[in-house]
């Protein structure tokens, strides 16, 4: 939708978007009259009016995506997400801010769409999950432009956005610190029988708070794990193989991250260096790798056992 060029292109597309209520935008007018031409005259005039927010008038100047709502959600600003297409909303009946993380179509027809009825019906744990350090996804619910995942109100950046901000990598006491939030939100999940099976700084999420959240646990119960961003090198041996996996996958992913965290790459970084991993014979290469890339003689041993061989051997 292109940017409103006059007064009246703006309020159409303020009635398109469903942020004002149609008495109060009727009786907006009655006390103000026609708005003027120039759209950024028009756009000042309703957010001084209190009809629309700063961000609201943002989204309107910029022309906004396809009808300014989702479903029930009113739409407040995009979101870089790197995982894909989300947006800041606004229950359109409770008020209640969430975040929207729009799903492919992929996932929609090929596996959502058939299990929607049972979805509802017994309801996956993860919906029940309530942790500080695990981001709430409160539903699934669409239009019909498409399904998407209602989560809990995100303010800040993927770990992975974080690390290029910071050059690479953080200081030792900020990447365990956000190893250990991660690790507490880990046994939360593990606690509940879910299995997150997807750590990366992708699925980190580092609020402007300073916490450290989970992305997307659970998912992979309903199939739509395989929509989420997977980066190998952070995997654990035993999920390249076709076998039953233990919480302690999400350690061995975790440690990787950490490994990230301090010394500005993964452990498994290369094919050659996956290829090991996969084969399960890497124990001895990782511990002079370690001293290599700099790991701190204290970290050393947390990381060897976090990226053990065998899962039983892990914390």
């Amino acid at each position: 939708m292109p940017p409103p060029r006059t007064g009246t292109e703006v309020l159409d597309l303020v009635r398109k978007s469903g942020f004002v209520a149609g008495r109060t935008l009727t009786n907006f007018l009655r006390t103000h009259g026609l708005l003027p031409h120039d759209p950024d005259e028009a756009l000042a005039l309703c957010v001084g009016g209190k009809i629309l927010t700063d961000e609201q008038a943002g989204f309107i100047r910029r022309g906004g995506p396809a009808g300014f709502r989702r479903g029930k959600y009113v739409l407040i600003e995009r979101l870089e997400f790197a995982v894909g297409e989300g947006y800041h909303a606004v229950h359109s009946f409770v008020k209640r801010r969430c975040t929207l993380l729009m799903l492919p179509r992929a996932a929609v027809e090929e596996t959502f769409q058939p299990r929607e009825r049972g979805f509802y019906a017994s309801p996956p744990s993860h919906f029940a999950l309530d942790h500080p350090n695990v981001v709430r996804m409160f539903d699934i619910d669409g239009d019909e432009w498409g399904r998407f995942l209602v989560l809990e109100h995100l303010d800040g950046k993927h770990l992975r956005v974080v690390l290029e901000q910071a050059g690479g990598r953080l200081p030792v006491g900020e990447a365990c610190g956000c190893a250990i939030q991660a690790a507490v939100g880990l046994d939360h999940l593990h606690q509940n029988g879910v299995l997150h099976q997807r750590i990366s700084p992708v699925t980190l999420f580092v609020c402007e708070s300073g916490a450290v959240q989970l992305l997307f646990a659970g998912l992979d119960r309903w199939d739509l794990g395989e929509h989420v961003p997977s980066e190998e090198e952070y995997f654990a041996p035993e999920q390249f193989l076709d076998s039953a996996l233990l919480n302690r996958c999400d350690c061995f992913s975790l440690g990787a991250v950490l490994y990230r965290m301090i010394c500005g790459r993964p452990p498994f970084a290369t094919e050659a260096e996956l290829a090991m991993k996969i084969s399960g014979r890497f124990a001895n290469v990782l511990r002079s790798q370690m001293r290599r890339d700099g790991v701190p003689p204290a970290l050393a041993p947390v990381l060897s056992r976090m990226m053990a061989v065998w899962p039983e051997e892990r914390y």
